[in-house]
């Protein structure tokens, strides 16, 4: 979490500047995160949480902006979770856009992992509803349990950061 709210980014809905916000939430480390070749295959340095495939979709098109940076996308609709799961044992990612429950599931099966993680982006975009990830309740508990059940142990060392955008 930000230690200082005066150096923190701004919570944000725009997609034209999630580059900058992603970039201003790593701080120094941004360069060295998304500019190397991740070490492990399936093992992203940040996590960009969505409340459904439609909208991760957005996301992931916003995210191909972040030049040198691989992108995966982990979420329903698009590619069946065997099909993920390959990808991720034979690619090196930067990113991945998903949903919490398809996230929690790919992790399960060792498939994703989280040893590289530095920055979660909660999307807080706003559905036609009136919906965001925080108040629907089976994306809500999705995503309470994966930062509880799959995150928990990282939170020690104070290496990952929640950011709201």
């Amino acid at each position: 979490m930000w230690s200082d709210p005066n150096t923190a980014p701004a919570v944000s809905s725009s997609h034209t500047d999630l580059e900058s916000f992603i970039k201003a939430a790593l701080g120094e480390d941004s360069e060295e995160l998304l500019g190397t070749v991740p070490k492990q295959k399936g093992d992203p340095a940040i996590i960009v949480m969505c409340t459904s495939a439609v909208r991760a979709i957005e996301v992931d098109k916003a995210l191909r902006t972040l030049s040198k940076c691989k992108v995966g996308k982990l979420f329903a609709k698009h590619m069946k979770i065997a099909e993920q799961q390959q990808f991720l044992e034979t690619s090196p990612i930067h990113v991945a856009v998903a949903t919490p429950h398809r996230a929690s599931a790919l992790i399960e099966t060792n498939t994703l992992k989280l040893s590289n993680l530095r920055l979660i982006v909660v999307d807080m975009s706003v559905d036609k509803k009136s919906c965001h990830l925080l108040n629907l309740p089976q994306v809500k508990d999705d995503f309470l349990s994966f930062v509880t059940n799959s995150c928990s142990e990282h939170f020690a060392d104070n290496r990952i950061k929640i950011v709201l955008f």
